[in-house]
């Protein structure tokens, strides 16, 4: 859980980088309309990445450590012997997507009888 912690710690300041950067472009772009520029002029003249693909980079970064936290506390959750609606309630969401994000968990873990050297030969 330790390593899970430290992941959400390194994405919440990748996450803030982000919006200080949106709000340094926001500013600018606020400045640019009070000299009278149009919108065509401040868009045309953003350089790398503008005010949208910075804020849809952070809503994307900020959805997957969510997600990422969300699904390691229900895991860890769900070991120490608390039930789905338990688990659910402590997290904010239904007991039904409690046993989607577990069963996700589970679902990418190879099963001990499909596991093989190579590929399968169909007969």
């Amino acid at each position: 859980m330790s390593v899970a912690l430290e992941e959400v710690a390194a994405a919440a300041d990748d996450i803030a980088d982000d919006q200080r950067r949106v709000a340094r472009r926001a500013r600018t772009m606020q400045r640019q309309r009070d000299r009278g520029w149009s919108w065509a002029r401040i868009l045309d003249d953003e350089r790398g990445p503008g005010l949208l693909g910075l804020l849809r980079s952070s809503a994307r970064r900020l959805s997957e450590s969510t997600a990422r936290s969300a699904k390691t506390l229900a895991r860890g959750l769900a070991e120490e012997g608390e039930s789905r609606r338990q688990i659910a309630r402590r997290l904010g969401v239904s007991h039904q997507r409690i046993t989607a994000m577990l069963r996700g968990t589970r679902d990418r873990q190879p099963h001990p009888d499909t596991m093989s050297e190579g590929p399968v030969a169909r007969r």
